[in-house]
């Protein structure tokens, strides 16, 4: 779960929920198929729930109700708690979101971005592997992210 700290712009979005989807306050969201859901390791985090919701099982082709949303942009910085401890050093570490609890998942960290290859590095190819980059160390267990774009 996060908090938005800060964005560029504050714009309210919305677009039709997964089937079975429940999502709480500061669940981060993604667009998958084309439908709104829970960001899951590697996809791209478009933004920020606010609120709390429930979506039927059929909500893809029968009852259709959108989720709301906070749309991030590349100036939203999220306060997210950690899944596990974290320390200064890691400032400029690259992670993805832990899908199940929706923390970072301090196990991905990785001082380099992977490019869309995978299997070559590189710090100046398009970032595609990771979702948030920590931007500011506040304490073991909750720090300042921005999102990798």
């Amino acid at each position: 779960m996060a908090i938005l700290n800060k964005t560029g712009r504050f714009i309210g979005s919305k677009k039709i929920a997964a089937n079975s989807l429940s999502v709480l306050d500061g669940d981060l969201v993604a667009t998958v198929a084309g439908f709104a859901d829970l960001a899951d390791a590697g996809e791209k985090i478009v933004g920020i729930v606010a609120g709390e919701q429930t979506f039927a099982a059929d909500n893809q082709t029968v009852d259709m109700v959108e989720l709301e949303y906070i749309e991030l942009d590349d100036y939203s910085v999220l306060e997210i708690v950690a899944d596990a401890a974290i320390v200064q050093a890691d400032e400029g570490q690259f992670f993805n979101i832990n899908t199940t609890t929706q923390t970072v998942d301090v196990a991905t960290k990785s001082a380099v971005a992977r490019n869309v290859d995978a299997t070559s590095v590189s710090t100046t190819e398009p970032i595609v592997e990771f979702q948030v980059i920590m931007y500011r160390f506040v304490d073991q267990n909750t720090s300042l992210y921005k999102l990798v774009r």
